[in-house]
């Protein structure tokens, strides 16, 4: 099987019966199994002792066998949306943001027992560019779209959630705030040259630090 460079998906392994799938699990309600075949990738799936090979969508018309449906990745993102919400019109709102303090010493990067790089420890984040965003009074979705090494999100002192950098953004829901935040911390470590990682090729891997945009989703 050849996957098409840039694809991101998980199959399942020994899951609700299917022994295998190049489809990924979308969701699975009232006893019906949904899969979203991935472009690119013939659909096979291994179930009940036997292999359904070049399989089609057939959306929510009908399974493709008992209980498994395949759907189109559009589809799959309008998975159990009314009808009125498919077609809406997602907006954004720029979301303010500042820089409070530059990065300090760059974090000895080490190499485990597996033979890849470590993540950094808490300690490493003391020497982190720090940022405040300021929370929006909506809730909603918080995109951050940032360069670095690695980033951590905090409220109060405490964390939120880690991202490790690939390119795409730092997402939060703002609706797992606790009430009465009105700001955000985000710290990044900076990526360093020839960092012994290795990142998609939409990623920058300019050694350095920066948040680029902040942005909310309704």
């Amino acid at each position: 099987m050849i996957v098409p460079a840039g694809t991101c998906c998980i199959f399942p392994v020994n899951i609700d019966g299917i022994q295998y799938a190049t489809a990924q699990i979308v969701a699975k309600r009232d006893g019906k199994i949904y899969l979203e075949q991935i472009a690119g990738i013939p659909t096979e799936i291994a179930v009940d002792g036997k292999v359904l090979r070049n399989v089609r969508a057939k959306g929510l018309v009908s399974p493709i066998y008992r209980n498994i449906y395949l759907l189109t990745s559009a589809e799959a993102e309008n998975l159990f949306l009314p009808e009125e919400e498919k077609y809406r019109v997602q907006s954004s709102i720029p979301v303010s943001f500042h820089k409070k303090q530059d990065a300090g010493l760059l974090r000895k990067i080490t190499i485990g027992v597996a033979g890849v790089a470590e993540e950094p420890v808490d300690a490493d984040f003391e020497q982190a560019a720090i940022y405040r965003i300021d929370v929006p009074s909506e809730k909603g979705l918080l995109s951050i779209k940032y360069q670095g090494d690695c980033a951590r999100l905090y409220a109060d002192g405490k964390l939120l959630a880690d991202n490790f950098y690939n390119g795409r953004e730092f997402l939060y829901g703002l609706w797992r705030l606790p009430q009465g935040v009105k700001q955000l911390e985000l710290r990044i470590l900076p990526m360093q040259a020839d960092e012994p990682v290795y990142f998609p090729r939409e990623a920058d891997t300019t050694p350095g630090e920066k948040v680029i945009a902040c942005v909310l989703y309704d």
